[in-house]
């Protein structure tokens, strides 16, 4: 779960907060999904040692019980806004010493609702509609400010 996915380097801040700023700075939709969400969308090599984040969630979590007394779901922030609740859990277990990790030797998800927009068929067709809308808008901009005239 990409939304949850915190790590210094590969997910260092929530993926919807970035693509809001690039649909709000310029981007397409199509861009800013693929900068945003899909590119840290990586597949690990199951052979590779666990690897430390700072929040993950989407597979098998393994947690002592008395762990939820720790920390607390929250999904929330201070302006009343949704966030993933996962992210302020984890942040809670770690500020007192807890460690998290992605285990890749037990990752065994393919293609599902969040990744199918990684499909080249898919990508193709995302950005063909997105040029035609373009070009469309194109168009229609000539055409009004000639007839406005």
């Amino acid at each position: 779960d990409i939304w949850a996915l915190r790590h210094r380097v590969w997910s260092p801040n929530d993926c919807w907060e970035n693509y809001d700023f690039l649909i709000n700075n310029g981007k397409s939709k199509s861009e800013a999904l693929k900068t945003a969400v899909y590119s840290r969308m990586i597949k690990l090599k199951n052979n590779m040692k666990p690897l430390e984040v700072d929040s993950a969630f989407g597979g098998l979590g393994i947690y002592k019980s008395s762990i939820f007394l720790e920390s607390k779901y929250t999904g929330l922030n201070l302006n009343q806004e949704e966030i993933c609740e996962h992210v302020n859990f984890h942040n809670g277990l770690r500020e007192k010493g807890f460690r998290l990790f992605i285990a890749p030797a037990l990752i065994n998800c393919g293609w599902n609702e969040h990744n199918k927009n990684l499909k080249i068929k898919n990508r193709i067709t995302s950005i063909l509609r997105h040029s035609l809308v373009s070009l469309a808008r194109s168009f229609i901009s000539r055409y009004v400010n000639r007839n406005l005239r």
